[in-house]
């Protein structure tokens, strides 16, 4: 800023001596007194400073208030094994999963969610919360990991997801278990369902799939062959939608089983839910308070506004030799 204010201060000068002629060069070259030239300078610095500050939209901070919403505890339990990448649901089950997910928390309406991701292994991908924006960004951040235990273990991703709910058991907690059902690790999905049905949990399963089954990808070279899994002796690994287990664990906690190449059949989940069941959530909720930018805007018309009187209202200095100033009359 200072560096601007040189520059101006250089050009201006050159300027007054481009207009002087023998008559008027000593009065468009005069020199004002160091103290209002300084005076001037500070004015216009804070105003330039002040509009830049408004140029950034300041905000007078936030405000929190508490905000009370009735919904359901729901934990989105979804598979990321690799037979995830099996594609009979385009392009892949995962990702036609997430779509489905999205659109089901799209559609909710003061309900709480919950994810909890499973393949050999199960953990908690995201804690129960009302906002649906973290939901969908965290949906989003699903993919298949190298690094977590590989398999299926549906009744471990039950197990961990009864543990995510919180409050009195009266109030409804649904699972919504999205798989292919083929378990092979882990607690057995029966048990963990009737060890969930117990503590009042409704589950419902949404198989993804196909009964006749599809190749899992392995790899994909440079050239963009792709290589399929394959088992101990070299054949392709087949991975089959299995309903059976998927209607069993319905039936077992009362909810009711879904296939997901229907995407109305996943909406019609929100038909079976008990809304009466429903629980009341404080949540604390962040609102901005409104900008200050009209405030700095205003300061610095008026430092400019000061700037222009000190130039158009102090007499005329005319330069004198020696460096002395007089005041023409």
């Amino acid at each position: 800023m200072a560096l601007l204010f040189a520059f101006w201060r250089i050009r201006t000068k050159r300027a007054r001596a481009r207009l002087a002629s023998k008559d008027t060069g000593p009065y468009v070259l005069r020199s004002e007194p160091p103290g209002i030239w300084v005076a001037r300078s500070i004015l216009l610095l804070i105003s330039c400073s002040l509009f830049f500050i408004a140029l950034a939209r300041p905000l007078g901070g936030t405000e929190y208030t508490d905000v009370e919403t009735r919904g359901i505890d729901m934990v989105l339990a979804i598979d990321i094994s690799k037979s995830m990448l099996a594609g009979d649901f385009s392009p892949n089950r995962l990702e036609f999963i997430k779509r489905q997910a999205k659109n089901f928390v799209r559609s909710s309406k003061g309900d709480r969610f919950a994810i909890v991701a499973f393949a050999g292994s199960a953990y908690v991908h995201m804690p129960l919360t009302t906002d649906t924006s973290t939901a969908l960004t965290f949906i989003d951040k699903l993919a298949i990991k190298p690094d977590i235990t590989q398999g299926t273990a549906i009744g471990d991703a039950i197990d961990l997801a009864v543990k995510r709910f919180i409050g009195d058991e009266k109030n409804a907690r649904v699972i919504i278990l999205f798989t292919d059902g083929e378990n092979n690790k882990g607690d057995d999905p029966a048990r963990a369902a009737k060890k969930a049905a117990d503590q009042g949990v409704v589950i419902f399963p949404v198989g993804i799939g196909s009964p006749q089954g599809s190749y899992i990808p392995d790899h994909v070279d440079i050239l963009g062959r792709i290589s399929y899994k394959t088992d101990q002796k070299g054949r392709r690994v087949l991975s089959k939608l299995d309903e059976s287990t998927l209607r069993k664990i319905a039936s077992v906690t009362g909810g009711k089983y879904y296939y997901a190449a229907d995407p109305n059949q996943l909406m019609a989940i929100y038909m079976e839910l008990d809304r009466s069941l429903t629980q009341t959530y404080v949540t604390r909720k962040m609102s901005r308070s409104e900008e200050l930018a009209p405030l700095f805007l205003v300061a610095g018309l008026i430092m400019l506004f000061m700037e222009s009187g000190l130039n158009y209202l102090t007499p005329v200095v005319k330069a004198r030799k020696g460096g002395r100033y007089g005041f023409e009359r």
